[in-house]
């Protein structure tokens, strides 16, 4: 990366940027006539007794007309006028019990013959939801004083000598130093095997089965690798980088002719990765790996492809018909973190 930002660049950024901007919506839609035991009937009646609770001649319940805010100034009589006013409306009552609509004054409808206000129904959809519901959002929540913000995938496959991201980071406000020093930590790998048998004969022995020759971490700005600033220390726990057995037996469970096994190997840390930095800058990491593997003693398995699975979850561990060799413990694995000093 130079040190003059094109405007593409700019833009690239600026585009990544916006992934990381994913505030939730504050609305949550919850609609009786869905999650409730009352009827449509029941819903629709409860919201035609609230519309009915009018005054008649106004539709701005007790509010002054302007004769009788005049007659008020006139007479001095601002109490006598409003009780006045109050007692002379007419109110249509809908009580909780069936009436028939002639008693409210309501027109004859053919899909109603009673009315009745049952206020233990809830009122739904009464004002307009324009002008009630939150259409806001609110973003994710943050630490004030973090340095930048991590962006973890889960369950990555690396094939050989590919490079695969597993992580990015987005540096915060909080960011006032030009360079930072960033640390991987804790990153659970797994070997999967798949191949495939089309031969009749399948009692195999153990057979020689993946090396695992290295592992490289690269930092990306805008999927161009960044140059290393420092020498990248690899802390391995325990050893990967190691040859793999593979089991295969008579006995075991076969989908058709293929074979396949996931198994959690170890973990892997990264450190001393400096950074040149500044607010809103966007970091991708990708690991790259290389893998051999090969057949030995047998001809019956006429293809067989390795691969490892990056930031690996429990979850995704299948031994379904082979085993791995040497086996860790499920329990081992940890969840990848990433940390940062000056």
């Amino acid at each position: 990366m130079s040190n003059q930002l094109s405007i593409q660049s700019i833009c690239d950024q600026r585009r990544q940027q916006t992934l990381y901007n994913k505030p939730l919506a504050r609305i949550n839609m919850i609609s009786p006539y869905e999650t409730s035991n009352y009827t449509k009937f029941d819903l629709d009646m409860r919201r035609k007794a609230e519309i009915l609770k009018y005054q008649k001649g106004s539709t701005k319940g007790n509010t002054l007309t302007k004769k009788q805010k005049w007659a008020q100034i006139i007479n001095g009589n601002t109490q006598s006028l409003s009780s006045s006013s109050s007692e002379n409306t007419n109110t249509c009552i809908i009580q909780n019990k069936p009436m028939p609509l002639s008693a409210s004054d309501v027109p004859p409808d053919r899909n109603v013959s009673v009315l009745y206000n049952d206020e233990t129904v809830p009122l739904y959809n009464f004002i307009n939801p324009i002008f009630t519901r939150a259409y806001g959002f609110t973003n994710n929540p943050t630490n004030l004083n973090s340095i930048f913000q991590e962006n973890i995938l889960s369950n990555i496959i690396c094939e050989s000598n590919i490079s695969n991201k597993i992580a990015s980071i987005v540096f915060s406000e909080n960011a006032d130093l030009n360079v930072y020093t960033i640390s991987i930590n804790n990153i659970p790998l797994a070997l999967y095997i798949r191949g495939d048998l089309s031969g009749t004969n399948i009692n195999l022995n153990i057979l020689n089965g993946v090396v695992i020759n290295s592992i490289q971490l690269n930092a990306y700005y805008n999927d161009n690798l960044v140059p290393d600033r420092s020498i990248y220390r690899y802390t391995y726990s325990p050893t990967i980088l190691q040859s793999y057995n593979l089991d295969i037996s008579a006995n075991t469970y076969l989908d058709g002719n293929t074979f396949k096994g996931v198994q959690y190997i170890g973990n892997i840390s990264i450190s001393n990765i400096l950074l040149y930095t500044s607010p809103g800058f966007i970091y991708d990491f990708k690991l790259t790996v290389n893998l051999s593997y090969f057949l030995a003693r047998n001809t019956e398995i006429p293809s067989m492809h390795a691969s490892i699975i990056a930031n690996i979850t429990p979850d995704k561990i299948m031994l379904h018909s082979c085993s791995i060799q040497p086996v860790r413990s499920i329990p081992e694995i940890t969840t990848m973190s990433i940390s940062s000093s000056s």
